[in-house]
């Protein structure tokens, strides 16, 4: 099996770190649109307008064998590893070796604020 996915990280309004999974490999278009219209992104959308760098990091997942039948609900799962991985001062999951890094961007949107004052200068 081959899991392909990225880590997508803000810091909210209120200094707390947001992440998400997304299927895949979105690149930034498409999280701008994710950003825009999809409802559980609206924590990091509220942040990114506020000047939050929006992170994002993909990742392989692959493994050979019928030991590993975890396709529904991956992320859940990934979730579940990192909180134990924490609880024991384990690495988190794609920090694993079985995990590749497969690149990864951040981008800032323009803070909607600043926006507005420069448009008022015109």
């Amino acid at each position: 099996m081959s899991l392909l996915f990225p880590e997508i990280k803000a810091e909210s309004v209120d200094g707390k770190p947001l992440k998400l999974w997304e299927s895949g490999h979105p690149d930034e278009y498409d999280l701008r649109e994710l950003l825009q219209y999809e409802a559980r992104y609206a924590a990091v959308k509220e942040a990114v307008q506020n000047g939050s760098v929006l992170h994002v990091r993909h990742y392989r997942f692959q493994v050979n064998g019928a030991e590993w039948l975890a396709e529904r609900d991956h992320f859940a799962l990934i979730d579940a590893y990192d909180e134990l991985a924490q609880k024991y001062g384990a690495p988190e999951f794609t920090q694993r070796k079985d995990v590749k890094p497969q690149g990864g961007y951040q981008f800032r949107l323009k803070n909607a604020k600043t926006q507005q004052e420069q448009e008022s200068r015109k």
